[in-house]
């Protein structure tokens, strides 16, 4: 997420990144303050990022992107989405500028793929787990979480399908 807000957004200082996680990004992720600055560190040890000071306030740290780190990001935003990092999702989608950039089809493919598959599973899971009326009414609670679920899916489906056509 930093090198991707370091990539879109030019320098930042770290209270500049904290911001951004507060407001944009925390519509869908969260982090806290005390996560950034360690991370900041971090990436500036591994060569990702380096910061320059200013003669006013030698304190203040404007951090940037290193070629390694455009590098490392653009082979994060590459890896293909799987069911144990479906939750990537809306962090690769957040930093594709454009919509004509190639990594938004495949994206939004591989997302449309895994929810297919979810939704396959859970209705399968439905009939399986509540095969007659008796046990939908002794476990109602569990019924209509998986129903929640099936409905959940059937959305995102929708959402991706459309995003899909509007962009053909």
């Amino acid at each position: 997420m930093v090198l991707g807000l370091l990539k879109t957004k030019g320098k930042m200082t770290g209270s500049e990144i904290d911001t951004e996680f507060q407001n944009d990004i925390g519509e869908f992720w969260q982090t806290t303050h005390s996560q950034i600055y360690p991370e900041l560190k971090r990436m500036v040890a591994d060569d990702w990022i380096s910061f320059e000071t200013t003669e006013q306030d030698k304190k203040k740290k404007w951090y940037y992107l290193q070629p390694l780190g455009e590098s490392e990001l653009q082979q994060w935003l590459k890896t293909p989405l799987t069911a144990n990092t479906d939750e990537e999702f809306p962090l690769k989608l957040f930093f594709i500028q454009y919509r004509d950039d190639a990594l938004l089809t495949n994206l939004l493919q591989q997302e449309l793929a895994l929810h297919q598959e979810k939704l396959i599973h859970l209705k399968q899971r439905l009939t399986t787990v509540f095969a007659d009326e008796a046990t939908k009414d002794n476990n109602y609670g569990h019924h209509l979480i998986l129903k929640r679920a099936i409905e959940r899916e059937t959305n995102n489906l929708s959402w991706l399908t459309k995003t899909l056509a509007r962009l053909n």
